[in-house]
């Protein structure tokens, strides 16, 4: 996309042609006035979120780690879960930063995808300041997939609709290149809030037993920044399909369903392939439970049936991930939280 000032179109006029996707490029990215109404509220969200790696103290996790506090298995665990979010981490910022921005044409959208791609680098720092500290190796994290097959499958599968977007050939326009942008969208729902949830629920498992309490805190950052994801890229899939409803046909639906259902398949192998018969209160069927109602929770939220009609098995997950929240219970560390005084933003009134 070039910055183009050749547009001879008034703002009304702009602003009125918008769409997530093939709508004139607003290469001076006005936002005002929005036309998607709920951008003003996730930029605030953003904002209200930030939180920098630094603020959270790991030194003592890292004398529980060189110690004698934790089993084997814990270890494992903890060194496995590790891998995989890193790993995802790096997928995503990779994707939103090549695959997926360059298509988006509505600029609201392009700028909470910007500050989407920050905060995923926040993540990356994260996962580095967690290595680095705790003394991990980092061919074990980073490079676990090349000796972990389980992990290299969920990769694969994540990468798949990725990659096609990646395709020099690749431009939206068409049906079929629009439904696989489409489908690159649901797979980063999934990325989102379906692919993470069986490794975090490892390093809420291991604080609740008074283990790693540090890093668990920041993996409730993570996770609280996972979920607005998950929320601003359901809004841009719900969007997309009113702006082009041709594209949701039930031939359509049915592949969705089944990326859900496939999706969900390789959490719960990884999940299970990570705590073996249980450990710290999460055990096969409990973790199982848990990735089938996180799948049901996103299929409904992009408007396609549940599959699975389970309820949550760990709602005490809220307690990690509520970081606004006193969590004295659980931690005993600085505030994470800036609180900044977010900006307000005085809509205008267009019909559409």
């Amino acid at each position: 996309m070039k910055i183009d000032t050749s547009s001879t179109q008034n703002t009304n006029q702009l602003v009125s042609q918008r769409r997530v996707i093939n709508a004139p490029a607003d290469t001076m990215l006005q936002l005002l006035p929005y036309k998607y109404l709920w951008a003003p509220e996730f930029f605030d969200k953003m904002y209200a979120n930030s939180w920098h790696p630094a603020e959270i103290n790991l030194n003592e996790d890292a004398a529980v780690w060189k110690g004698s506090a934790l089993t084997d298995q814990e270890r494992e665990v903890f060194l496995r879960s590790l891998a995989f979010v890193s790993n995802l981490d790096t997928v995503q910022t990779y994707s939103l930063a090549h695959a997926i921005s360059k298509h988006i044409t509505a600029p609201e959208i392009q700028l909470l995808v910007i500050r989407q791609l920050f905060e995923e680098t926040i993540h990356v720092l994260s996962y580095t300041q967690m290595i680095e500290l705790l003394g991990l190796d980092p061919e074990n994290t980073y490079g676990r997939y090349r000796h972990d097959q389980a992990l290299k499958r969920k990769l694969d599968h994540i990468c798949e609709p990725i990659n096609a977007l990646l395709d020099p050939n690749f431009k939206t326009g068409s049906f079929e290149d629009n439904q696989k942008f489409l489908e690159a969208l649901v797979n980063n729902i999934l990325l989102e809030g379906v692919f993470f949830y069986s490794s975090f629920i490892m390093f809420y498992a291991l604080a609740r037993n008074n283990k790693m309490l540090n890093s668990a805190r920041m993996i409730g950052l993570i996770n609280r920044d996972e979920a607005t994801h998950c929320g601003l890229i359901t809004l841009v899939v719900n969007a997309m399909v009113d702006e082009n409803p041709e594209l949701w046909t039930t031939e359509f639906q049915a592949k969705m369903i089944d990326m859900v259902k496939r999706a969900t398949d390789l959490e719960i192998e990884w999940g299970k392939a990570i705590i073996g018969n249980g450990i710290l209160g999460v055990n096969p069927e409990n973790i199982t439970q848990y990735i089938q109602f996180l799948a049901d929770t996103r299929l409904v939220a992009i408007r396609l049936p549940r599959q699975y009609y389970v309820e949550n098995p760990f709602p005490w997950v809220d307690d990690f991930t509520q970081i606004d929240q006193e969590l004295g219970a659980f931690f005993e560390t600085t505030v994470s939280r800036y609180s900044q005084e977010a900006p307000t933003f005085e809509q205008s009134s267009l019909d559409w």
